[in-house]
């Protein structure tokens, strides 16, 4: 795989920034309604720098968990990912997840042991784009992580990554590396 910037699909009811810095109208998943957020997102160029290994790994995890959605952290040393931590979608939902609680606590003790950092929260879309759905964007709490999404759909683009900040959405660059 090589890096590449996809163009980006509306999702409405909220702003999305593809990483050409354009801002795009963008609309609910599932016809719900959301107002529009604020556009004063940072401009800074953003990327995930992550390993071949872990894209075979989440892709991998992703054909295991469906028909449900896949979940799981990345790990990154040196601004690389270079693990991921698969956790249990303990809805077993299609269309959302829910991490184990327990899970996270430990795949976190594991990062700290091995003097690795939170990078991103990954799931995949069984059936979608992957693209960041209105429940996406309401949940992503931390803006200082990455979301990546991974889409098993075919004809469109599987892995993608954002950023996501009081409901504004700005597409990163994916960098595989060696």
């Amino acid at each position: 795989m090589s890096g590449w910037r996809p163009a980006v699909p509306p999702i409405e009811g909220h702003l999305l920034r593809n990483s050409t810095r354009n801002i795009l109208p963008v609309m609910c998943s599932r016809g719900q309604e959301q107002s529009l957020p604020p556009t004063t997102a940072s401009s800074s160029f953003m990327e995930l720098k992550i390993t071949e290994q872990v894209l075979a790994g989440l892709m991998a995890h992703s054909r295991e968990a469906a028909p449900y959605e896949a979940c799981g952290y990345l790990a990154e040393r040196n601004g690389v990912v270079l693990q991921m931590f698969p956790l249990t979608n303990i809805d077993q939902a299609s269309d959302h997840f829910t991490m184990d609680p327990v899970e996270q606590f430990q795949a976190v003790r594991e990062m700290r042991e091995q003097g690795l950092k939170l990078r991103a929260v990954y799931h995949s879309h069984p059936e979608t784009p992957a693209r960041p759905s209105a429940e996406d964007i309401r949940h992503a709490a931390d803006p200082h992580i990455s979301y990546l999404i991974i889409s098993l759909l075919a004809g469109v683009d599987p892995v993608r990554s954002f950023r996501i900040q009081q409901g504004i959405v700005e597409e990163e660059i994916v960098r595989p590396v060696a």
